[in-house]
C-alpha cells in the first residue's frame, strides 16, 4: 500500500493522500508441453496433451489450436498458487481420442498474460501409432477355382510402427514358413472347399486379419461306403446314396439291368418291399464336365444264417494257426459258438485258444487263433451260428499241413535258375545262327543283284583270234595302267572246243568241258573288281586268262565262295563297301594258243 503526505506550514495544515495499492504483473517463466517435440499416442486409445505456464502473475491464460483453429472440446485448466501467494502456475490439458488421420499433426499451446504484450506459444507433433491395417487381393477374377488348380493371395498392410510380422492360416491352422505378404496354394483339392484363407499382420501395437473363403469346383464322390439294407417283405426301405460335389450332383436311381429311372435324389424310398425288390439297385451321380460315378446297393432279405467257410482247414505243426467260420445272412448272428467233442470251447485270453470276431458288409467272421499248434489241436470242430430267423452249423476238419523241406525248396530254386540259364543260352545260339544265315542270304542276294544289273548274258559265243597274244595288248598300253598284274606268267594254250581234253585249271574256264568252271574249282587270284558289272562279259573261254591276282589295295573279300558257269567268271560274294575302283576296259582277248597263265605271283 502506498500513500502521499504533505507536511504542515505556518499557513496550512499537513495533508495525506488516500492510500494506493500497487500491483506488479509478472509474465510466466516459460511455456512447455509435456513430451515435446513429439508426443506418441495410440490410435483408438484416449490421449491428452499437457501445456504448462509457470510463475506468472496474474495467472496466465492457456488455449489450444490445431491447424490454425482453436480447440475447445476436451480443454481443462488447473491453477496452482505458489507458496508466496503471489505467483501462479497454470496447467492446461487437452483430452482427445486420436485416430490414424492425426498422424503427424501439430498442436499449439498459446499463453497470454497481462504482464506480456505478446503471447507465448509452443507446439508439438503428434505421433499416432496404430496396428496394421490389411487389404487382400486374389490372383484370379473368378470366385470359383477347379480342383487341382492353383491360386495366389497378396496382402498389403499399413502400420505404425511399420515392422510387421506376417502369418497365414487355413481356418485356424497355421501354415508354417509363410512370413511374407504372399501365399501360393498349389493343386487345391476339394478338401479346401468353403475353408477360410486368413492373412494376419502384427506390429507392436497389435494385429489385424483379412480372410477369403475358397470355392472349389470338383466332381462327384460318395460320402461313405455302400450300405445294403435288409428287410422283410412288406417293410419300407430307404436306399441312401450320399454324394459330395460342387456344384451339387444329379442322382438317378435304376435297377441293375434296366435303364428306366426309379427316382432322383440322394435317397430312394420303397414303401413296401416285394420279392422282386430283393435285388440290386444302382445310383448314378452326374456333374457337368466330370465323369459319372455309380454305386450298387442290394436289398437283402432277412433270413437264417448260412456258414460259407471251407470244411477242410489246416495248419503247420509247431506254428501259430487259425481256424475260420464265416457266417452270411441278415440279420447277423446273435452269437457264434465253437464246440469240440460235443462241448463248447471257452476262450481264455491267457490260454492257447483265442477268439476274434470281425464284421463286414457280407456277414460276420469268427476266427480261432491257436498258439503253437500241436497234434492234440488237430481234429473236428463244430461252428454254429444263430439269429432270430434260424441257425446253421458246420463241422470243420482241422488237419496238419505238410511243409516242404527246405532242401527241396533250395534245390527247386537252383534247378529253376539253371533251367532259365540253359534256355537263354539255347535261344541266344539259335538267334546267332539265324542272324548269320540271314546275313549270308542277304549278301548273296546283293551280289546276284549286282551281276544282273550289268545286263550280261550267260550264253555269249566267243570267236578266237590266233594272231594275238596277251602280251600283245599289254605292250600296246602304258605300264601304269596295269599295276595289278604280274609280269611273270607262263603260256597257256587252249585246245579246240571239239578236243577230248577234259582237264581244268583252278579258277579258270575249261574250254573243253562246255566252257564251264569245274564245280569245285576255286581261284585264289580272283578279285571282286572282275565281276561282270565292272569289266563286262569275259570272252568265251578266256575268263581265267584275264583274272588277275588278288591285290591287298582292293580290300578283303567278304561272304561265301560261289561258282560261275559259262561266260561268267567265278566270283566271291562281297559287301558293296568293298568294291574296288573301276579299272580301264581290257583290250580284245588274245589267242588261246599264245596266252600264258599267271602262276608266279
Amino acid at each position: 500500500m502506498f500513500e502521499c503526505q504533505v507536511g504542515a506550514t505556518e499557513h496550512s495544515p499537513g495533508m495525506k493522500s488516500k492510500r494506493a495499492k500497487v500491483s506488479v504483473n509478472v509474465p510466466p517463466d516459460a511455456v512447455s508441453i509435456d513430451g515435446a517435440p513429439r508426443v506418441y499416442v495410440t490410435s483408438g486409445q484416449n490421449a491428452s496433451l499437457v501445456c504448462r505456464a509457470s510463475n506468472g502473475k496474474p495467472a496466465p491464460n492457456v488455449t489450444w489450436e490445431r491447424a490454425g483453429r482453436r480447440v475447445i472440446d476436451g480443454v481443462s485448466h488447473k491453477t496452482i498458487v505458489k507458496a508466496d501467494g503471489k505467483r501462479t502456475d497454470v496447467v492446461g490439458r487437452l483430452s482427445f481420442l486420436p485416430t490414424k488421420t492425426d498422424q503427424g499433426s501439430q498442436w499449439v499451446c498459446r499463453v497470454t498474460s497481462p504482464a506480456m504484450d505478446d503471447e507465448m506459444t509452443t507446439a508439438v507433433t503428434l505421433e499416432v501409432q496404430y496396428k496394421a491395417e490389411i487389404s487382400m487381393s486374389v490372383s484370379r477374377k473368378e470366385q470359383t477355382i477347379k480342383e487341382y488348380e492353383s491360386i495366389a493371395f497378396e496382402c498389403k498392410a499399413t502400420a505404425n510402427p511399420s515392422n510387421i510380422t506376417w502369418r497365414w492360416f487355413i481356418e485356424n491352422e497355421l501354415i508354417p514358413d509363410r512370413n511374407s505378404g504372399h501365399l501360393d496354394l498349389r493343386s487345391v483339392t476339394r478338401d479346401f472347399h468353403r475353408r477360410r484363407v486368413i492373412c494376419e499382420a502384427t506390429n507392436s501395437v497389435g494385429g489385424s486379419r483379412e480372410e477369403f473363403i475358397l470355392s472349389v469346383e470338383y466332381g462327384p464322390r460318395f460320402l461313405s461306403g455302400a450300405e445294403n439294407p435288409s428287410a422283410d417283405p412288406g417293410d419300407p426301405v430307404e436306399l441312401s446314396c450320399g454324394v459330395d460335389s460342387n456344384p451339387a450332383a444329379a442322382v438317378v436311381w435304376h435297377r441293375v439291368g434296366s435303364s428306366a429311372p426309379l427316382g432322383r435324389g440322394p435317397a430312394l424310398l420303397i414303401q413296401s418291399v416285394t420279392e422282386e425288390d430283393f435285388a440290386a439297385f444302382v445310383c448314378t451321380a452326374s456333374v457337368p464336365g466330370y465323369r459319372d460315378i455309380s454305386r450298387q446297393i442290394n436289398i437283402k432279405k432277412k433270413g437264417p444264417p448260412k456258414i460259407t467257410s471251407d470244411w477242410a482247414q489246416s495248419a503247420e505243426y509247431g506254428e501259430n494257426g487259425a481256424m475260420e467260420c464265416f457266417v452270411e445272412g441278415t440279420p447277423k448272428p446273435d452269437r457264434i459258438v465253437w464246440k469240440r467233442n460235443g462241448e463248447e470251447i471257452h476262450f481264455d485270453e491267457r490260454g492257447r485258444y483265442r477268439i476274434r470276431n470281425e464284421d463286414d458288409e457280407k456277414g460276420r467272421r469268427s476266427v480261432i487263433e491257436i498258439e503253437t499248434v500241436s497234434d492234440k489241436d488237430f481234429g473236428e470242430f463244430v461252428c454254429s451260428a444263430q439269429n432270430s430267423y434260424g441257425q446253421d452249423q458246420l463241422t470243420i476238419k482241422y488237419t496238419r499241413k505238410e511243409s516242404i523241406p527246405l532242401a527241396y525248396i533250395v534245390g527247386g530254386a537252383a534247378g529253376g535258375v539253371v533251367f532259365i540259364v540253359v534256355v537263354c543260352a539255347i535261344v541266344f545260339v539259335v538267334w546267332r545262327q539265324r542272324r548269320s544265315k540271314d546275313s549270308e542270304s542277304s549278301s548273296s542276294r546283293s551280289s546276284e543283284d549286282s551281276v544282273k544289273k550289268a545286263n550280261i548274258s550267260p550264253n555269249i559265243k566267243v570267236e578266237y583270234s590266233t594272231e594275238s597274244t596277251v602280251d600283245g595288248w599289254r605292250d600296246s598300253l602304258p605300264e601304269d595302267q596295269f599295276p595289278k598284274y604280274s609280269a611273270e606268267y607262263d603260256e597257256l594254250r587252249y585246245p579246240p572246243k571239239d578236243s577230248t581234253y577234259s582237264g581244268h585249271v583252278s579258277g579258270f574256264l575249261d574250254p573243253v568241258n562246255e566252257y564251264e568252271i569245274h564245280p569245285r574249282t576255286r581261284s585264289p587270284y580272283f578279285h571282286p573288281s572282275h565281276v561282270d558289272n565292272v569289266y563286262g562279259t569275259y570272252p568265251r573261254g578266256m575268263a581265267g586268262a584275264y583274272a588277275p591276282r588278288m591285290d591287298p589295295t582292293y580290300g578283303p573279300l567278304y561272304g561265301s565262295e560261289t561258282y560261275a558257269t559259262y561266260g561268267r567268271p567265278m566270283r566271291r560274294e562281297f559287301s558293296p563297301a568293298s568294291f574296288a575302283p573301276v579299272l580301264p576296259q581290257p583290250p580284245p582277248p588274245a589267242s588261246p594258243a599264245d596266252s600264258r597263265l599267271s602262276t608266279n605271283v
